[in-house]
């Protein structure tokens, strides 16, 4: 990582614990937490700041997230939402590794990062489907909370997530749709840190949509750029940019 996304990575970890502490807080005063849960917390306060560095495509947003991941695949675990216990523990945890990997290869973006770029809107439908089903089926036979709502977080979660690890911007519009039902399903399954934590994180996919559509814009150049720069190696003639 260079100076910049270090000062991001400290920045976003205390202004995620702060962050977490005033949601806890403004919680337990309402009523709404008795017995304070650790994975919860922890899971809350790393996922917070996962999910604001990625906004900003910071490398440290997998490190976060890989320890967001465990922590509430745990919690989900007590809750019985099999839904999301699947989600995080059998898909979310091993594409933390495999995102960093892609993310950390680089390519024709700016200072080499992966470019943001467009999808086919077939392939989010695509992945949905299959793991939908599946999930369904799991919380069927394990007698899960919420079963209808909780699959629908890991269908479109899933989607989304790979989306995400390809730097397509449509991720982020996915990612509305799994914030509206996780509040729902969380606030009504005895998660209210998470509920309040996917309320925030629903102002940040739409902060995410404008960041990435800005850093679409700029990869672009960069990408025609790098493109023009080969063609005019190939015909011996060297160029310049400011």
């Amino acid at each position: 990582m260079n100076r910049i996304d270090i000062q991001d990575t400290w920045i976003t970890l205390l202004g995620s614990a702060s962050l977490t502490l005033l949601i806890y807080s403004v919680a337990k005063m309402a009523g709404w937490i008795e017995v304070l849960n650790w994975a919860e917390v922890i899971g809350v306060l790393f996922n917070f700041a996962c999910v604001f560095l990625v906004a900003r495509q910071v490398m440290s947003t997998w490190i976060f997230g890989i320890i967001a991941v465990i922590a509430l695949g745990f919690f989900f675990y007590q809750l019985q939402l099999w839904g999301s216990f699947a989600l995080h523990v059998a898909f979310f945890l091993p594409i933390q590794f495999y995102g960093w990997w892609v993310w950390s290869r680089g390519g024709s973006g700016e200072a080499g990062r992966l470019p943001v770029s467009n999808i086919n809107p077939i392939w989010p439908i695509a992945l949905l489907f299959p793991s939908t089903a599946f999930v369904f089926g799991l919380n069927i036979a394990f007698d899960g909370v919420s079963p209808i709502w909780d699959t629908m977080i890991f269908g479109v979660s899933v989607a989304a997530q790979i989306l995400l690890t390809y730097k397509k911007a449509e991720h982020w519009y996915l990612w509305i749709a799994v914030n509206v039902i996780a509040i729902g399903v969380y606030s009504t399954a005895g998660a209210p840190l998470l509920a309040i934590q996917y309320a925030l994180f629903l102002i940040n996919a739409i902060y995410g949509v404008f960041m990435w559509r800005e850093a679409k814009r700029v990869d672009a150049f960069w990408l025609q750029w790098n493109y023009d720069r080969d063609q005019k190696k190939q015909r011996g003639i060297t160029i310049n940019i400011d």
